[in-house]
C-alpha cells in the first residue's frame, strides 16, 4: 500500500513531481483499501496496458464498481498535468469537477487535498507583491496547535478506555480522530501555500483561507473597507473567511454591493454581504484595495 510512499519524501523539494508522486501513491491507497474483493477481471488487456507504472498490478481487482474507480482516478492523474500555471488545489478541483459528477468531484477535490497539503513536505512559497498572508499575527496556529495536540490524547485516552468494551468500536473512534488530525493540519498547513491575491489583470479579490474557504470578488462588486476589530454584527449577511471563526480574529472587513457566495469544503456555500478577515500587513492590503477602487 505504501510502495510510493518513499518517492513521495524523496521528491518533497521537487515541487513539479510531487502531485505526481503523491496522487500515484493516494490511488494506491485507495485501491488497497477499497479493492480486496475478486471476481472475474472486469479490466480488459487494452485498459490495463494504458496504466502508468503507479497502477501496474491491479489488474486482478475484478469488481465493475472497482474497475470505474481506477479509471476514474487514472483520468484525473491526467487531467491534473493541465493547467500548470494554477496551484494544485485549484488544478484538482477542476479536474474532479471535469471527471465526476459536480458535487461528488468537489468531495473528491477536498479529500485529496487534504492529504496532499498534510503530505507536502517542499519549502513554503514566497508570496508576490499582489499577494497577503493571513495567518502570522493573529496566532490561529498556536490556538489550534494546542487544539490538535488535546485531540491526540484524548484519542488515545478514549481508545484505551473503549477497547475494554469494545476494541472495533475503540479503532473506529480512533481512526476518525486521526482523520481530524490530518484535516486541520492540513488546512493550517496549507495556510502558507495559498494566499490572499489582489488580480489586478482580471479585476479581481482573491480571498482564501487554505484550501478550506475562497471566494472570487469582483473589484466593481466592493463597496467599501475598513480596518476594524469590531464583532461582526449577529446577521445571516455576515461571515468570516476563517473556518475556525470563533478560534480566529479579524482586522479587515469587507462590505460589498450585492450578496455574493463563500465556497468552502465539500461544496458548501454560503451567501454574504459583509465579509471579516484577518491580513497580516492590513495597511498595505487596505490602501491597495482603496487605490483600485478610487480608479
Amino acid at each position: 500500500m505504501f510502495d510510493n510512499f518513499h518517492k513521495i519524501v524523496k521528491c518533497k523539494y521537487e515541487k513539479e513531481n510531487f502531485h505526481q508522486y503523491f496522487l500515484g501513491w493516494f490511488t494506491n491507497f485507495i485501491v488497497t483499501v477499497f479493492g480486496s474483493t475478486s471476481t472475474n477481471g472486469c479490466i480488459s488487456n487494452d485498459t490495463y496496458e494504458n496504466f502508468d507504472e503507479h497502477f501496474t498490478g491491479f489488474a486482478d481487482y475484478d469488481s465493475t464498481c472497482f474497475s470505474v474507480v481506477l479509471c476514474k482516478m487514472y483520468a484525473l492523474r491526467k487531467s491534473l498535468n493541465k493547467n500548470m500555471e494554477m496551484d494544485f488545489y485549484d488544478r484538482i478541483k477542476l479536474s474532479c469537477q471535469e471527471i465526476f459528477p459536480k458535487r461528488i468531484g468537489k468531495i473528491i477535490a477536498t479529500e485529496i487535498a487534504a492529504f496532499y497539503y498534510f503530505f507536502t513536505f517542499s519549502g513554503k512559497p514566497e508570496p508576490t507583491s499582489s499577494e497577503f498572508t493571513g495567518y502570522k499575527k493573529n496566532g490561529i496556529r498556536t490556538t489550534v496547535g494546542v487544539f490538535l495536540f488535546l485531540l491526540i490524547v484524548e484519542t488515545v485516552v478514549v481508545h484505551i478506555m473503549v477497547a475494554s468494551s469494545s476494541e472495533r468500536f475503540a479503532w473506529v473512534l480512533t481512526i476518525l480522530g486521526i482523520y481530524t488530525f490530518i484535516q486541520i493540519s492540513a488546512i493550517l498547513k496549507s495556510l502558507s501555500r495559498r494566499f490572499i491575491k489582489i488580480d489586478h489583470a482580471n479585476e479581481c479579490l482573491y480571498l482564501r483561507y487554505g484550501f478550506a474557504v475562497e471566494t472570487e470578488i469582483p473589484f466593481q462588486q466592493i463597496l467599501r473597507i475598513e480596518q476594524t476589530r469590531k464583532p461582526l454584527k449577529d446577521e445571516k449577511s455576515h461571515t468570516s473567511l476563517s473556518i475556525f471563526d470563533m478560534l480566529d480574529s479579524h482586522n479587515i472587513v469587507i462590505t460589498l454591493r450585492s450578496e455574493h457566495s463563500l465556497h468552502k469544503i465539500y461544496g458548501i456555500q454560503k451567501k454574504f454581504i459583509a465579509i471579516a478577515i484577518f491580513v497580516d500587513e492590513a495597511d498595505r492590503f487596505v490602501t491597495a484595495i482603496n487605490l483600485k477602487l478610487n480608479d
